[in-house]
């Protein structure tokens, strides 16, 4: 069903349009025949990143990606297990102890239930340890990211996972899950720790 999509993830840089305290908007449009030209944004997130000093110290990394993973060997012939996707955070050594908390937030795009009375969609793995299950629900017209119109496509998971950290290349998969239409985006992930003391 994907073979002719191409499918990714956009980044810009908008700190000079970024408005302070007031409604930022974004507009794309596409161009050509509409038959022909197929576009379809969702996963919008405007991450901002400021300093306060009344705030704790923190040390955040950042993971911009895009995956589209489905678990089904009838429809895809794939299995959970080729069906994830990982993302790795490397950068300076993290000195544990000195860790207050690690919240590590993830966003899939059309995380959803995959089956009548079962809540959310997918495994999240942390340094190779399994962590969740079903960890993803954007929730449908009531979710907790519904947008104006009523309508979400964005599912977004906060845990603290310090109890799994280590010190260098922390790696998290996100797993899809078998069952019924089994389609989920991976985007951007952000581990965010907070330091003990000032």
């Amino acid at each position: 069903a994907y073979w002719d999509h191409v499918y990714g993830l956009l980044t810009y840089n908008v700190t000079d349009q970024y408005k302070k305290n007031a409604i930022n908007k974004v507009i794309f449009s596409r161009e050509g025949d509409p038959l022909f030209t197929k576009l379809s944004m969702y996963g919008f997130t405007l991450a901002v990143i400021y300093e306060d000093p009344g705030e704790p110290r923190r040390v955040i990394f950042l993971n911009e990606g895009f995956d589209l993973l489905g678990a089904s060997e009838d429809d895809y012939g794939t299995t959970e297990e080729e069906a994830t996707g990982y993302i790795r955070f490397s950068g300076p050594s993290i000195d544990i102890s000195n860790v207050k908390s690690a919240d590590l937030i993830t966003f899939v795009a059309s995380g959803a239930a995959q089956e009548p009375g079962v809540e959310g969609e997918g495994n999240l793995i942390v340094n190779g340890k399994q962590i969740g299950h079903n960890v993803w629900d954007y929730g449908g017209s009531t979710g907790k990211y519904t947008g104006e119109d009523g309508t979400a496509q964005v599912a977004v998971d906060i845990r603290d996972i310090r109890e799994f950290l280590v010190s260098n290349n922390n790696e998290v998969g996100v797993q899809s899950t078998a069952g019924f239409t089994p389609c989920m985006a991976p985007i951007q992930t952000f581990l965010v720790l907070t330091m003990k003391g000032g």
